[in-house]
């Protein structure tokens, strides 16, 4: 739906967005501020690796600053993500993030070199499906944050309400 391959500072407030397959947002480089509902819908049948290269979200960042608030993320299908970070900065803020497949993350960080994010009172519900991760993230720096109320609901084998790993 909407692509950046530059250094522009995009904001976009307050919309729906929907795509099934590929990234409903990419952005290499820049600056992305937003708010809104965000649905995914995969259809595509990945391979049971769930390689990164192949993962598709509602949103991508790499190698930019991405900061969205009060948005939903509705994420269905396997090996998808609501927000890839491949490397950069994310900051997620009063936020919802509903996911259902296999092998499907909220957010999903692999940061090659220098990169963190925080996450501040954001709720995820996991259903439908087994080895999910409300976050996970691989290198850089990782904060989670509670001023009100922050929550993890996740019902699937193997899903974790956070996976970390240092690179």
């Amino acid at each position: 739906c909407i692509l950046n391959g530059g250094n522009a500072q995009v904001t976009i407030t307050k919309g729906k967005f929907y795509s099934s397959n590929n990234n409903t947002i990419h952005m290499s480089g820049g600056e992305l501020t937003t708010s809104g509902t965000f649905t995914k819908n995969n259809t595509v049948k990945l391979d049971e690796r769930g390689d990164a290269a192949t993962k598709f979200a509602a949103v991508y960042m790499n190698n930019g600053t991405l900061n969205v608030s009060d948005s939903t993320f509705n994420v269905y299908g396997d090996y998808t993500a609501g927000v890839y970070i491949k490397a950069g900065t994310i900051d997620i803020a009063k936020s919802e993030c509903n996911v259902k497949g296999a092998h499907t993350n909220g957010i999903y960080s692999l940061v090659e070199g220098q990169g963190n994010f925080t996450v501040t009172d954001t709720n995820f519900t996991m259903t439908g499906g087994d080895s999910q991760m409300g976050i996970y993230a691989e290198n850089g720096e990782v904060s989670l944050r509670s001023t009100s109320t922050s929550t993890f609901n996740i019902a699937g084998a193997n899903s974790k309400a956070v996976y970390a790993a240092a690179g």
